[in-house]
């Protein structure tokens, strides 16, 4: 079971959480998913499974230290924000704490929050979203806004 699963846009089918595991990318391959953006690092978790399947993955890992110090590549970011379309599921976390806490009752331990919750809310922002409204989602999907560098990274989104 991916972790803080969501369901971003119904009709375009575009889908977010955690690091998927075992079953998952067939699940998600069920429910119309083609395509992979992966926000982790190799090291966090594979996505062979997703192309052993024919999903697309478009790699656009953001490392810890991107994360807490410097902020994403903005290039990056951009390409990332060009690859969804109708279809994708977006990720990170990792293999590890996906399968380490699967009782878990706080989904803010399981990954699928915080670069996740930035690159959905970055999507939202592009397609019209204000950047409070795309903020208060990401609050209310455990986005930890004190992580520095996506939080310097945030200040630098213009509507």
């Amino acid at each position: 079971m991916i972790p803080n699963f969501y369901i971003v846009d119904t009709k375009r089918n575009i889908r977010r959480g955690g690091q998927p595991v075992g079953d998952d990318y067939k699940t998600l391959s069920g429910s119309g998913i083609t395509k992979i953006v992966k926000l982790n690092t190799e090291s966090e978790g594979s996505d062979q499974q997703a192309l052993d399947i024919g999903m697309s993955v478009f790699l656009c890992p953001i490392p810890f230290i991107e994360q807490i110090i410097t902020g994403p590549d903005e290039q990056k970011i951009l390409a990332a924000l060009d690859f969804i379309d109708d279809n994708t599921f977006i990720h990170c976390g990792s293999v590890a704490r996906t399968l380490s806490k699967p009782d878990i009752k706080q989904p803010d331990d399981r990954g699928g929050n915080d670069r996740t919750g930035y690159l959905v809310a970055r999507w939202r922002v592009k397609n019209g979203w204000s950047k409070f409204s795309a903020h208060l989602e990401a609050l209310r999907f455990n986005f930890h806004w004190e992580e520095l560098g996506l939080d310097k990274a945030w200040a630098e989104v213009k509507e």
